[in-house]
């Protein structure tokens, strides 16, 4: 079965005639377990108005046939003789007629009692799945096929090890040595050689699979006083981007740099892109900030608070867009840290003062209060370096396939 938590790819409705003729001389293809006739390739556009499903399907096809063996493709066939080789029919069904289909996050699922018969969810999935990403669901789909030792594991770790309102995990492979449903699947996208591809398949290798791939492990992004960000690993520094006009922070443990025009860049192997965070960028626009532009020193962001901070004052807002604000005149900010799960703003002599978990708790303090909750820790090693984030997961064979297709 598979699941989907993001959308990458917009799709455009056109309707091939040689792309559908293609798909009916291979495969059987149902609507509701009624079989769909083929026609004339003259009244294409009339059978994909009335099933529109087919020319997605169609265009799923059509970049598994364009997609060649490489070095990551691991089977002797290419995989559209190994789709047909275990596909033999897609069968589009609406939630009336499967339970499963009516979970929206589920695009398609096998039973494999029913050797061949792949059911695609109509369904908000498939309604707003693209090409690529159904491609990628047929290629996930058929390893089921091949027997009971492909079946999916509960996530031990990342995002998807995270219970659900159901009180359920995600699904993993335990490797990618093993060559399961996920495994085959983040093969496909690496043979396909699109940017959009690689996104895809790099966001599994760090999130499918109990035992990380390809060398990932824990390390450190640190970023110089100049704005490079380097991986930091046993006293040893990898540079991994140019200068960035900004500070490195955190979103949902993903790195980010927050930039003093108020627009944010996240930084991650399968998304590295100028991304405007709403809230962030119209504080600054609305003038809603203690601080200038030019004197941003840190930001920390998650669900419960995000606080920006300047050379001389400090703004938290929660949720509620419900915001605290504090002048420093007795403390000369260094950053924000995160020690033990908790918040500190530390200052230039090492001095951590913990944040509450919320602004409301904050408003609650008065400055003077604040000032003097400092604590005393170790004193942090950062330079030349302004700004640690640890941990980091990272690979030189991730950062290889990167580059190569980007």
């Amino acid at each position: 079965m598979t699941v989907f938590t993001f959308f990458s790819e917009a799709y455009a409705n056109r309707c091939n005639p040689e792309d559908v003729d293609s798909l009916f001389s291979r495969f059987t293809v149902k609507n509701e377990h009624q079989i769909i006739a083929k026609v004339l390739k003259t009244r294409v556009s009339e059978l994909c108005q009335n099933y529109p499903e087919l020319a997605k399907l169609a265009g799923a096809l059509k970049i598994i046939d364009e997609t060649v063996s490489s070095k990551y493709w691991k089977f002797s066939q290419t995989p559209s003789q190994y789709l047909e080789q275990r596909v033999k029919e897609f069968n589009f069904l609406s939630a009336r007629l499967s339970p499963a289909c009516r979970n929206p996050y589920v695009g398609a699922y096998v039973v494999r009692r029913n050797l061949g018969k792949v059911i695609l969810c109509k369904n908000n999935a498939i309604t707003r799945m693209g090409a690529l990403q159904l491609a990628r669901v047929l290629i996930h789909e058929a390893r089921h096929f091949d027997g009971p030792e492909f079946s999916h594991k509960k996530c031990h770790k990342g995002p998807y090890a995270l219970i659900d309102r159901r009180g359920r995990k995600g699904s993993c492979d335990d490797s990618i040595e093993k060559m399961g449903s996920y495994g085959v699947e983040t093969m496909f996208l690496l043979a396909v050689k699109r940017p959009e591809a690689t996104e895809l398949a790099i966001s599994n290798l760090f999130t499918r699979f109990n035992q990380l791939p390809f060398g990932i492990r824990e390390t450190a992004l640190v970023q110089s006083h100049n704005g490079e960000l380097f991986v930091e690993e046993s006293g040893k520094f990898t540079k991994v981007a140019d200068g960035y006009d900004g500070v490195l922070g955190v979103i949902n443990n993903t790195p980010h740099v927050f930039q003093s025009n108020g627009r944010v860049k996240d930084f991650h192997f399968f998304k590295r892109s100028k991304t405007p965070i709403s809230i962030f960028t119209s504080l600054f626009e609305n003038g809603q900030l203690s601080g200038a532009k030019e004197d941003l020193l840190d930001v920390v962001y998650s669900s419960k608070m995000a606080c920006i901070l300047f050379k001389t004052s400090f703004d938290c807002f929660d949720g509620r867009a419900q915001k605290a604000s504090y002048s420093l005149e007795k403390i000369k900010p260094k950053g924000f840290r995160k020690i033990n799960n908790q918040v500190y703003l530390l200052d230039v002599e090492n001095r951590a003062y913990l944040l509450p978990d919320n602004s409301q708790q904050l408003m609650r303090l008065t400055e003077e209060q604040f000032s003097q909750m400092g604590q005393e820790i170790v004193p942090e090693v950062l330079t030349p370096f302004k700004k640690r984030i640890h941990p980091f997961l990272w690979s030189e064979t991730i950062e290889e396939i990167w580059q190569d297709f980007n």
